[in-house]
């Protein structure tokens, strides 16, 4: 769940959590329902500076948001959205049939 997200402002109009950190964008898009998702591929990179804020915690609190989300999805009518995944630049250079060559 890393990356750089945009949501329609109206889309979350009313948006509360009681989530904090890196779980926000899950839970964002989750109860927004967007009509449509798009997805630019990235290369992430090793840390360089600092350490992870991942423990037992961080990861017992995400377990019990994903449940939590998965029962509010089991009583909303489904509305799946359109996915298009866009190749990142490092893919477009790769392979130059994704430019149209």
């Amino acid at each position: 769940m890393s990356g750089f997200f945009l949501i329609r402002r109206e889309h979350l109009d009313g948006f509360r959590t009681s989530v904090s950190g890196f779980k926000i964008g899950l839970e964002m898009f989750v109860r927004s329902q967007p009509r449509r998702l798009a997805e630019v591929g990235y290369v992430f990179a090793g840390r360089t500076l600092g350490v992870s804020k991942m423990n037992v915690s961080e990861a017992t609190g995400f377990l019990q948001q994903l449940f939590a989300l998965y029962r509010q999805a089991l009583a909303t009518p489904v509305r799946r959205p359109a996915c298009v995944t866009v190749a990142s630049a490092q893919e477009r250079a790769a392979s130059p049939s994704l430019l149209g060559a």
